[in-house]
């Protein structure tokens, strides 16, 4: 039966993402423009990455011990629970709607202290792109950034752990969830999308808003899977969109 979970993980990912692929492409207007040698390229590679990432993820779920999809899984071995399904992702969706607040009310308290303005290029991407933008890209960023470069860091966590033989579980779990989210916000600092602008990159990462969200998505991932994640990741990102433009 977790051969099959474990297939059913890789399809799930490798669906999800290409889905991602094709809805970025039609928001950016490929389909208007027709098809070309281009749109082959963009998508062989989306096919590829989706197949890479989606492999790698059902391969590392079973060494970590953790359950990428569990709603959908649960879906597809008919022991669903409808609200409780419900109640996990609504409650994702609230926790990414609260931490846009925090994310907002952050920046400009911030902007204040250091007296520097948020980077135009954040400021570009949450004002120029739309609901559909935003949840493929949670969808591609969550199973980079969770389910794959986090679960990669409990196993390396946890193999650390036992040579040191002192370290909790629960310890090891919060290592690797503290260095995925300095990777997803040094990943955003190196874009330019980090705030606060114009400072080393040592100062920006700690305080990066992507920095901190990042632990909150970790844990989130961690307790309730890739489906709650993906739900919160999305509710920040359309949230914040509606607010940071009042942040120049």
């Amino acid at each position: 039966m977790k051969t099959k979970i474990y297939k059913f993980d890789f399809w799930f990912c490798f669906g999800v993402e290409s889905a991602a692929f094709l809805g970025l492409y039609v928001s950016w207007g490929g389909l208007h423009i027709g098809p070309g040698t281009a749109s082959l390229v963009y998508f062989g590679a989306a096919v590829l990455y989706a197949a890479v990432t989606a492999a790698i993820v059902a391969w590392l779920a079973p060494r970590a011990g953790v359950t990428p999809v569990p709603l959908f899984e649960s879906w597809w071995l008919g022991q669903l629970r409808i609200r409780m399904a419900t109640a996990r992702v609504v409650a994702a969706a609230g926790i990414g709607a609260a931490t846009s607040y925090l994310a907002y009310y952050y920046g400009m308290a911030l902007t204040g202290w250091l007296g520097t303005a948020v980077p135009k290029a954040l400021l570009k991407r949450h004002t120029g792109s739309s609901v559909l933008d935003f949840c493929c890209e949670a969808i591609l960023e969550e199973i980079l950034n969770r389910a794959i470069i986090f679960v990669a860091l409990i196993v390396l966590a946890r193999w650390g752990s036992r040579l040191l033989s002192r370290t909790s579980e629960m310890a090891a779990i919060w290592t690797a969830n503290l260095l995925q989210a300095l990777i997803f916000g040094g990943a955003h600092v190196a874009l330019g999308l980090g705030v606060p602008r114009g400072r080393p990159w040592y100062v920006r990462l700690p305080l990066s808003t992507q920095t901190w969200s990042g632990l909150i998505l970790g844990w989130i991932y961690w307790k309730y899977g890739l489906e709650s994640a993906i739900a919160c990741h999305a509710t920040f990102d359309i949230a914040i969109a509606k607010m940071i433009p009042t942040l120049r």
